[in-house]
């Protein structure tokens, strides 16, 4: 389950790449099956994104990753209140914000709103991976606190003030299609660094939890040898190409593709 989990993750991260260059390509006259090429193209740069074998990269990446994903946060939370009406508006009327679940909602779309939040935090799952390599494993603890409150914060003002201005008939996912064209475009893009780190952290996780059973206690574990290297290159592969089957055959992830 756990590497099945990350795998979606993955898959989520190749389509949110694909609706990406959909936005930003929507007016080039690029032929049928956009959607799947730029989906193989995320996948393929994903895949070479997530080849390191230790953590030590990653932290470093993840920095960047994390300093472009709050300038994107910010500057989309501020768009939604400075358009002050989202995209598509007046097409479905005033935009109707529930304070309370709407006595309309159905069991499906209540645990799906449920399973969207649940969504968010599914990250936690991977943060034990990181102790064995961090430099003072007893301050796994502390940045873990740091890092829950972090999001608690951003997700739900972030979250809370995009809501007012879309309502519940202008919402998407991700929320950057509720901007207009302009700012969807500026806003987005400082999530591309985001989108193929968090995956190829996902893979990168995942291709550890495989690999140190296959070589435990092996001198490929630790060491740069052949095998070592073309099993982990294979494994990356291998939960890459599941991930783009998933993004392109789950009706879930079907039905997101829309920029």
């Amino acid at each position: 389950m756990f590497t099945l989990n990350n795998t979606f993750i993955q898959a989520l991260h190749i389509l949110v790449g694909a609706i990406y260059l959909n936005t930003m390509t929507v007016s080039d006259p690029i032929r049928a099956c956009r959607t799947v090429a730029f989906a193989i193209v995320v996948t393929a740069i994903s895949w070479l994104g997530s080849l390191p074998r230790t953590f030590d990269m990653m932290a470093k990446l993840g920095a960047i990753s994390t300093f472009f994903t709050f300038i994107s946060v910010i500057l989309a939370t501020a768009f939604t209140a400075a358009q002050g009406e989202p995209a598509g508006y007046p097409s479905m009327g005033e935009p109707i914000i529930s304070i309370w679940t709407p006595k309309t909602t159905t069991l499906v779309m209540g645990m799906s709103a449920f399973l969207n939040i649940s969504f968010t935090f599914m990250g936690q799952l991977t943060l034990p991976s990181f102790i064995a390599e961090m430099r003072e494993p007893r301050d796994f603890p502390k940045a873990l606190w740091v890092c829950t409150i972090a999001e608690i914060i951003t997700f739900s003002v972030v979250g809370t003030v995009i809501y007012v201005y879309t309502g519940n008939q202008y919402m998407v996912t991700p929320a950057f299609g509720a901007l207009e064209t302009v700012y969807k475009k500026m806003s987005y893009s400082f999530m591309v660094p985001t989108i193929v780190f968090v995956g190829c952290l996902y893979a990168s996780v995942t291709g550890r939890f495989i690999f140190f059973r296959m070589f435990q206690d092996s001198r490929h574990l630790t060491e740069h040898t052949f095998k070592g290297w073309f099993w982990w290159v294979f494994v990356l592969l291998m939960t890459w190409v599941f991930a783009f089957l998933i993004s392109g055959i789950i009706p879930f992830f079907e039905s997101c593709k829309h920029p």
